[in-house]
């Protein structure tokens, strides 16, 4: 747990990283969570930022929504979306060999048992970092593109956003 946190910390860099803009069409919505890799990663989210009684969590922000949209934005890098997609595979592969059971299966505490174990390796510290960056853009982006749900971040932040704000786009 110590690392999660100290990887929180370090992650609070990730305010300053520009946010991706589209037409809110693109983003917000998902069209099955227990679908993979949306699954997995719902519930990474929700394991990494939990909601507390002042904190918005994962589920408040809609950040799997946001990255739902972001694996379907043509302007993301393919590699990008197949690291993500990997990432939960392998995650679950890991948490098969620990514990003989699907992440979405394990209980809390086994889970971060699996995302303490995978951060020793390069590829599980590098997956925790990239889908916790669309996290945090989640937590800043503006509510048109379907996160932020109720502007729950910026409230939680005190942030006030920049003007003119981006006009929702009618699908």
């Amino acid at each position: 747990m110590n690392n999660r946190r100290r990887f929180l910390r370090n992650s609070s860099l990730l305010m300053t990283i520009p946010l991706l803009h589209a037409q809110s069409a693109s983003y917000g919505s998902v069209d099955n969570t227990s679908k993979e890799p949306y699954r997995t990663i719902a519930i990474v989210h929700e394991d990494m930022f939990p909601a507390t009684s002042t904190i918005p969590g994962a589920k408040q922000l809609n950040s799997i929504g946001y990255l739902h949209g972001v694996m379907r934005d043509e302007r993301v890098d393919e590699d990008t979306k197949e690291f993500i997609t990997n990432g939960a595979i392998w995650l679950d592969e890991e948490s098969e060999t620990m514990f003989k059971k699907s992440y979405h299966l394990l209980s809390l505490s086994q889970r971060q048992k699996v995302l303490d174990e995978i951060m020793e390796y390069n590829w599980g510290d590098s997956w925790l970092y990239t889908v916790m960056s669309y996290l945090f853009e989640s937590m800043f982006c503006d509510p048109v593109y379907g996160a932020n749900t109720d502007m729950s971040g910026w409230r939680w932040l005190e942030y006030e956003p920049g003007f003119p704000r981006p006009k929702k786009v009618l699908s």
